[in-house]
């Protein structure tokens, strides 16, 4: 399945699209003697598994900031940032083009900023002159640990791709629920962001689904994959997933695979689950 930027992009009027062989190229209309927008994204957006997991992994981490004409996502994980990046990438935005934002804090940290900025241009091929000034914090109260490394805020700042992005996604949210498929990779890239683990000694008591801004959708998209959640708890501000059945199907469906730590973690955990002889399905093997 595909989205079409020319059948999406349709009724603007303040755009004039020029279409290519395998590309449009998308300018706004001139106002007021500004200068246009102009940007070149592929004629379609494939969704495959890769971009879905992207887009449900920038749903869950992302933020489109209209008042700042950026799109930015971020993460402690270098694997799921290049998620993000790789999917950029498919939608024809270099890295080059792309800027960093790292938040450290303090007494987590062990480098200096240009040793931070560094390390990070290295893991990401990012240049190192597209990093912004890092952002130091103190910890304060009692919370997790916090990488040494920071967070990595990905940023694209474009006025007409930060509109256009979030129509593809929006468009790709309303396909994801039109089938088990679709929904699976989408909730991978959920899964990978706000996906957490509930222990009970060397078991696991539940799945916790974080969702304050899209409770609506993460039960359509749980529920087309025939994933039964517990009512919404605010405390936990998302959906607890409990039983071996339901374990039994995220792990069949890979739904941790983008966080090989998560990933790993439920695996061992389900393993020990004192109910794990009764997961029906047939094509579960946990080795």
């Amino acid at each position: 399945m595909k989205i079409s930027l020319i059948e999406l992009l349709n009724g603007r009027n303040d755009l004039e699209i020029q279409e290519k062989e395998t590309t449009v190229v998308i300018k706004e209309r001139p106002k007021r003697g500004r200068p246009s927008k102009v940007v070149e994204l592929p004629k379609e957006i494939k969704l495959s598994e890769e971009n879905l997991e992207a887009l449900g992994l920038f749903l869950a981490e992302g933020t489109i900031m209209k008042k700042y004409n950026r799109i930015e996502l971020g993460n402690t994980e270098v694997l799921l940032i290049e998620t993000f990046l790789r999917f950029l990438e498919n939608l024809r935005i270099s890295r080059s083009e792309v800027k960093v934002k790292i938040s450290a804090f303090v007494d987590s940290c062990p480098m200096s900023e240009i040793q931070l900025k560094t390390f990070w241009s290295n893991q990401l091929k990012i240049p190192i002159e597209n990093f912004q000034k890092v952002s130091w914090y103190h910890q304060k109260g009692k919370r997790k640990k916090a990488s040494p490394y920071g967070v990595v805020q990905i940023r694209v700042y474009h006025k007409l791709l930060t509109e256009i992005f979030y129509k593809i996604l929006k468009r790709a949210t309303k396909l994801a629920l039109t089938s088990k498929s679709l929904a699976m990779p989408f909730l991978r890239g959920i899964f990978a962001g706000e996906g957490s683990i509930d222990k009970r000694k060397d078991s696991i008591h539940s799945v916790i689904v974080s969702c304050v801004k899209y409770k609506t959708l993460i039960k359509k998209l749980l529920s087309a994959c025939g994933i039964k959640p517990g009512k919404y708890n605010p405390r936990m501000r998302g959906f607890p997933i409990r039983g071996i059945e339901n374990f039994g199907k995220i792990y069949e469906m890979q739904l941790f695979k983008l966080h090989p730590a998560k990933d790993k973690e439920f695996t061992n955990r389900v393993k020990n689950h004192r109910y794990f002889y009764r997961i029906s399905s047939p094509s579960v093997r946990i080795p």
